[in-house]
């Protein structure tokens, strides 16, 4: 370190160049004051002085900057550190905090929701699992309701016809001697006690007859055939046996309806 020059600890480079700028002036006016109006006239003294104004500013500036620091780093390390640096902006500072508190925000989120991610897919599994079980058991049940319906459907067409063949056999010999007993009368009218009697006992067959007809409609029909279908059954027009006759195919007719049920 020179023995001339103390350390110098400046702000900022142009801070030295203010320092020679004050030695280089107070140098002129040291060469003004020996010379006088001689320096102004004489351009070859006025030269010289210049000259050597500069070299002194020259040699103090490389003995400045040999004891010269920066902030406490010496020019070299001042110049390596200043490179990009601008001032101190508080309004950056305020956002660059913010966005920092946001991203810590946002990581222990992410760190909550991968540690519950686990938990809330084996919940959604089950969810869906519990949809598709729920899916398979309606469609089973209507499935089920489907075959049920089905069986008893097929129930209702095959099952049997209920018939009472005795009580039909009871009915066909009850109508059929109601035919007879009515063929058999005769042509001419009898006497009127005659007649009374026999109608009389026409009414009771036909009376049985009627309830033949309302028990067994199969019976029915068949004695319909067998009293109108052969024309030798019918007796002669205006005969008693025609008008008994008559009064058993309105009954027949009456009673159509339980031919069909």
């Amino acid at each position: 370190m020179s023995s001339h020059f103390p350390r110098l600890n400046l702000d900022r480079p142009a801070d030295l160049d203010h320092v020679l700028r004050v030695i280089h002036q107070h140098a002129t006016k040291v060469a003004q004051m020996e010379f006088g109006s001689e320096l102004g006239r004489d351009k070859a003294l006025k030269a010289v002085v210049d000259k050597m104004t500069k070299r002194l500013t020259g040699a103090t500036r490389a003995k400045i900057e040999r004891n010269l620091l920066y902030n406490g780093m010496s020019p070299h390390e001042y110049a390596r550190h200043s490179k990009g640096v601008e001032p101190f902006d508080e309004e950056l500072s305020r956002r660059l905090q913010m966005l920092n508190d946001q991203a810590n925000n946002l990581t222990t989120e992410v760190i909550a929701f991968r540690k519950s991610l686990p938990a809330r897919r084996a919940q959604a599994m089950e969810k869906r699992a519990a949809v598709i079980r729920a899916l398979e058991a309606k469609k089973e049940q209507q499935r089920r309701a489907v075959e049920k319906e089905h069986a008893n459907k097929l129930r209702e067409e095959s099952r049997p016809i209920a018939l009472d063949l005795k009580r039909k056999a009871e009915a066909a010999d009850t109508l059929k001697q109601s035919v007879l007993d009515i063929t058999s009368l005769q042509v001419v009218s009898p006497p009127v006690a005659d007649v009374d009697s026999r109608a009389s006992d026409s009414r009771e067959r036909t009376g049985e007859t009627r309830q033949a007809l309302a028990d067994n409609a199969s019976v029915v029909e068949a004695a319909a055939f067998i009293s109108f279908a052969d024309e030798s059954y019918l007796p002669f027009s205006g005969s008693v046996g025609h008008v008994q006759h008559m009064y058993l195919y309105t009954l027949i007719r009456r009673n159509h309806w339980c031919l069909h049920a």
